[in-house]
């Protein structure tokens, strides 16, 4: 009995740390050139948002914390974004690559 036990726990615990693997590697969007790493800036944000790292960006959209869509900007390299006339608070930016997948999602502060 204790070797089945034993067993069984070996099979769980391996079975378990191969779906994690596995389903990080679902996740995680790679595209064919590199993983890229953006950054939205000033953070904590007044008026005006800028991204870096923007070259397979194609779309941004601003979410609110319970998930309602607020604001969709086409992204251009070195564009001011003005988010002056959502209300202060925590947003999520997806940014979005030509086929609408999310690339990665940020966490801006508005005040």
């Amino acid at each position: 009995m204790k070797y089945f036990l034993l067993l069984s726990f070996l099979w769980l615990a391996s079975t378990s740390i191969y779906a994690q693997s596995s389903f990080r590697e679902q996740l995680a969007y790679k595209s064919d050139i590199e993983v890229e790493r953006f950054q939205i800036y000033p953070n904590p944000a007044v008026d005006y948002i800028q991204l870096e790292g923007s070259t397979n960006v194609k779309e941004l959209v601003i979410f609110n914390l319970v998930g309602r869509q607020v604001k969709t900007f086409p992204a251009v390299e070195g564009q001011k974004y003005f988010i002056g006339d959502i209300p202060k608070g925590l947003y999520l930016i997806q940014l979005r690559d030509a086929q609408k997948r999310t690339l990665t999602t940020l966490r801006v502060n508005k005040r």
